[in-house]
């Protein structure tokens, strides 16, 4: 912004090395160049702008109906339910602000904690390892989205068709790259022959956003005699 360029005439050998036509059109392309990073720069902040309008709308609108839903509601399922859809907006919501991020242990440990409670009613212990250093790396809102919904959607899935009694969620860090390992003693699963259902697509698209892979693998052990199924997902991180 603010910087002009000149192309200056040249002589050598009594011939020029550029002509008065083509500076006219390096001007030309040059101001043609302004004009588009103006208008992306423009675009950008109608964005953003409406990005924070929409939170502002589902947090002073549809967040207060919900809260006062369940103060008013007299049913505990339904006040659940409603706590669990609020949670959700929120998470919706904290998105939207592209700009914000926190730390990854703040976002894993929010995670675990919703497992833990799905999966105390039903009698399924998690098994939970993490590494001690992942305080300096930290989460985008998409990323801590994006990893809180597949994990809730592979723990969605456990629970409906694994019938499993234990779950162990591994996390690790490697070369700027998180690790997470998903593994229960179930029945198994192949994805190879199973027709993908929404679920697995969505899976699938949030790693991809993240820019990660996601493997499906069935093991066995012969000492107990269960089966089981292990999920992998492998996406980069960056550091505070």
């Amino acid at each position: 912004d603010g910087i002009k360029y000149t192309l200056q005439l040249t002589q050598k050998d009594d011939a020029q090395t550029f002509t008065e036509k083509d500076a006219d059109l390096a001007n030309s392309l040059f101001n043609l160049t302004q004009q588009f990073a103006s208008t992306r720069d423009a675009i950008e902040r109608g964005a953003i702008e409406e990005r924070q309008r929409i939170a502002r709308d589902l947090h002073d609108d549809v967040a207060a109906r919900l809260l006062t839903l369940i103060h008013k509601a007299k049913d505990k399922h339904i006040v659940e339910l409603t706590r669990s859809i609020l949670k959700s907006l929120r998470n919706a919501i904290y998105t939207l602000d592209n700009k914000s991020t926190t730390t990854i242990l703040d976002a894993i440990t929010d995670v675990r904690a919703e497992i833990q409670d799905r999966l105390n009613p039903l009698g399924i212990q998690l098994f939970w390892q993490q590494p001690e250093n992942i305080d300096r790396f930290i989460f985008t809102p998409r990323q801590h989205i994006n990893l809180h919904r597949i994990l809730h959607e592979i723990v969605t899935n456990i629970i409906r068709h694994a019938n499993t009694a234990y779950m162990h969620i591994d996390i690790e860090l490697q070369n700027d790259h998180l690790h997470i390992s998903v593994v229960d003693n179930g029945t198994g699963f192949d994805i190879n022959s199973c027709i993908p259902g929404k679920g697995i697509h969505n899976i699938k698209n949030r790693v991809a956003e993240l820019n990660g892979t996601v493997s499906w693998s069935n093991h066995s052990n012969a000492e107990t005699g269960s089966n089981g199924c292990s999920i992998n997902i492998n996406f980069p991180i960056t550091t505070q």
